[in-house]
């Protein structure tokens, strides 16, 4: 393929006489599912560039519209389909599979509100990039789901050395996160930040996820089960993504119309870590007894046993129970 190939791989059928050949865009976020995708449906994996004398039918790729690349693809015959993370103003010109950031957005607040919380945040950075209808999708639902919405937006300075940006938005959110409404429900642009995040909760002497709950984007396992606590993310469903482009080209080869705009994957759901298996409550006896309950839930675990590990009898703890979340212990245990 013409121009620059270092960041491609190429998926061609096995059999030569079908000619069903796909160009695939490394670093796309579900470049693992695509390999998996491009070896059930017969395509062959090649290295890099195409050799002399193949000519790609189809692509898979993360550039945007107008790319001097898809135009050399397009020359090739080769039709192309984007996986990427946001609408853009030219899709027509390009079928896309992307991600619904305002649906994980929605849901992270209803995790929230699932467990009691009535004040959500959100920390970001200017430019939004992919992470605007994040938030949007989170600070209306958290809006009808009748919680308070707050939010910080480190700002970018042009020239900064990194040891100093780094150390200006650790304290800036320190100070942001002492000053809210405890107990808080962090949602994070990705697992990264979730990580640093949870970090510097720490640092500013808070507890999680009884002070400060952080729940992230993305579902990396590497990052999200490797931190203290374990960080909750939403899974992007980069695998059905991944299948979804890859039926969209399919269907567009075999002469189909693409579609009139992007399709939009809704997330798979989340994945409950340590960082949100809480509910909210300002009652630190409760919390205490509603960790123990999430940590033993496994278990045939019962009301004295609660109680024994809350440090009051069973009278008291359901007493405070139902003034903290209009509930009793076997009915929490119970949801």
């Amino acid at each position: 393929m013409p121009g620059d190939t270092r960041n491609r791989v190429e998926f061609v059928d096995t059999p030569a006489s079908r000619r069903e050949r796909v160009a695939v865009a490394l670093g796309v976020d579900a470049d693992v599912w695509i390999r998996d995708e491009a070896k059930i449906r017969g395509w062959r994996l090649l290295s890099l560039q195409v050799p002399a004398g193949v000519t790609p039918r189809g692509a898979i790729v993360s550039l945007l519209p107008g790319d001097e690349q898809l135009d050399e693809l397009r020359e090739m015959g080769c039709v192309a389909v984007r996986l990427g993370k946001l609408p853009h103003p030219d899709d027509a010109m390009l079928p896309a599979v992307l991600p619904d950031q305002e649906a994980a957005g929605r849901l992270a607040a209803e995790h929230f509100a699932g467990r009691d919380f009535r004040h959500v945040a959100y920390s970001g950075q200017v430019p939004w990039g992919d992470a605007e209808p994040l938030f949007a999708g989170f600070r209306k639902r958290s809006e009808e789901l009748q919680m308070e919405c707050h939010l910080q937006l480190f700002e970018t300075i042009e020239k900064e050395p990194s040891h100093k940006q780094k150390s200006r938005k650790r304290n800036d959110f320190i100070g942001w996160i002492r000053e809210l409404p405890k107990p808080v429900g962090l949602l994070a642009p990705g697992d990264w930040r979730a990580a640093l995040f949870s970090e510097w909760v720490r640092e500013a002497g808070l507890r999680q996820p009884e002070d400060v709950a952080i729940l992230s984007r993305g579902n990396r396992h590497e990052v999200c089960e490797c931190t203290v606590p374990t960080i909750s993310s939403i899974d992007l469903s980069d695998e059905e993504r991944s299948r979804a482009a890859c039926d969209l080209l399919d269907r567009i080869m075999a002469g189909g119309a693409p579609p009139e705009g992007p399709i939009m994957v809704a997330p798979k759901g989340i994945v409950e870590r340590e960082s949100t298996s809480l509910i909210a409550t300002t009652d630190d006896v409760v919390a205490a007894a509603l960790r123990y309950m999430w940590e033993n839930l496994d278990l045939d675990i019962s009301v004295e046993d609660i109680s024994r590990a809350a440090g009051l009898s069973s009278r008291q703890l359901k007493r405070r129970f139902s003034k903290a979340l209009n509930r009793g212990i076997n009915e929490e245990l119970r949801r």
